[in-house]
């Protein structure tokens, strides 16, 4: 039996997820903010991308260099209008990752060769030249560095102990805080830094995990899904199961804002709100249209502010959660918790919508990738 679940949902009719203005029907593959620029949106939406630089009041197609399908999307957290793509498969011709200095205008293959499938990519918070990509090779765990913004690669998978002879890395993240911590997962085997990079030893022994997010406010606090949400205190030393949700997670967000607080994408689609972290959990708002949710995200300028992009039916959702006058987010997240803990089972969304709001939301701060 799970214990600390939640049924209660945030109060107020105005709080459902609705379509973000502006932008058509799309099956949404990946969703990312330009982190120093607060307007600037971009949206993987099929096999093309598109920009925002109103907050999403409109949007804009932009032209491919090449036809290729992406899978995910990767923004430099320091340089204005770098961002870097993954192609969906190994069997891209010129490069397993392209990068643009420009804002999407136009992308230029990088030194990686191709072959490869990379799953994802993590920048250096404190050095952009500073890069990790990892993913796999002919069905082989790969793992690169780069120390050059992504012109020149090496490759150090070799110098893992313990490596699984097949699968993948399914993702790679720097401390936000001190980046010479860097974990690596999937594979089979997780892998945790503590030089930046340079030399690497095995975590989590009792198996790989499905991705791995860090709490921005308390970096010690890891969460991951294995299937089931499991939460480390001390750096990934220890960890333990997180049995309070009902179902698989799919998708993690870690509040950027709040002290406690995780937001998580259940098997069934539902999304819930943690502030103690994860002990206790809210059903946050209705109006999302039950497709598959592939990125989940938090503002980082204005606390309550959500998004998730999905597969179809509009692509791109936000949820408001602003408190009432005087009361601020965590308190507010908090009283829903409190006023729902005990109650039994959690209850699921309901579909449906509302009209778009007349102002749009801002940047999203984006955690995905599970």
């Amino acid at each position: 039996m799970l214990h600390g679940r939640v049924t209660a949902s945030v109060p107020s009719a105005d709080r459902r997820w609705v379509p973000c203005p502006g932008l058509p029907e799309a099956v949404a593959v990946d969703f990312a903010p330009d982190p120093t620029t607060p307007e600037s949106l971009y949206l993987l939406a099929g096999p093309g991308l598109q920009r925002s630089l109103d907050g999403g009041a409109t949007w804009t197609a932009l032209p491919q260099s090449r036809p290729m399908f992406m899978s995910r999307l990767v923004l430099d957290p320091r340089t204005a209008g770098t961002l870097y793509v993954l192609p969906g498969s190994d069997e891209d011709s010129l490069a397993s990752l392209y990068k643009s200095v420009d804002g999407g205008a136009t992308f230029q293959p990088s030194g990686l060769p191709p072959g490869l499938r990379i799953e994802d990519l993590a920048i250096d918070p404190r050095d952009s030249r500073h890069l990790l990509a990892a993913g796999s090779a002919r069905r082989l765990c790969a793992a690169f560095q780069s120390a050059d913004g992504g012109a020149s690669w090496t490759s150090f998978a070799d110098n893992l102990t313990e490596l699984a002879d097949g699968g993948s890395f399914t993702a790679v993240r720097f401390d936000p805080v001190d980046p010479r911590n860097v974990y690596l997962v999937g594979c089979k085997r997780n892998f945790k830094s503590a030089d930046g990079g340079i030399t690497w030893a095995p975590f989590f022994p009792d198996g790989a995990l499905a991705g791995l997010e860090i709490d921005p406010l308390q970096p010690d606090v890891l969460y991951a899904a294995a299937p089931r949400l499991q939460k480390s205190t001390d750096g990934g030393r220890t960890w333990r199961a997180v049995d309070s949700l009902p179902g698989a997670v799919q998708r993690l967000a870690v509040d950027p804002h709040v002290p406690g607080g995780v937001y998580a994408v259940t098997a069934d689609q539902g999304v819930w709100a943690s502030t103690d972290g994860g002990a206790h959990w809210a059903s946050i708002g209705e109006g999302l249209p039950g497709m598959p949710v592939q990125t989940l995200a938090v503002d980082p300028f204005q606390p309550g502010h959500l998004f998730v992009a999905t597969l179809g039916h509009r692509g791109l959702y936000t949820l408001a959660l602003e408190p009432p006058a005087g009361k601020n987010l965590a308190a507010l997240l908090e009283s829903v918790a409190t006023a729902g803990r005990g109650r039994g089972e959690p209850r699921r969304q309901r579909g449906g919508g509302r009209r778009a709001p007349t102002s749009p939301r801002r940047v999203a701060w984006i955690i995905s990738g599970l």
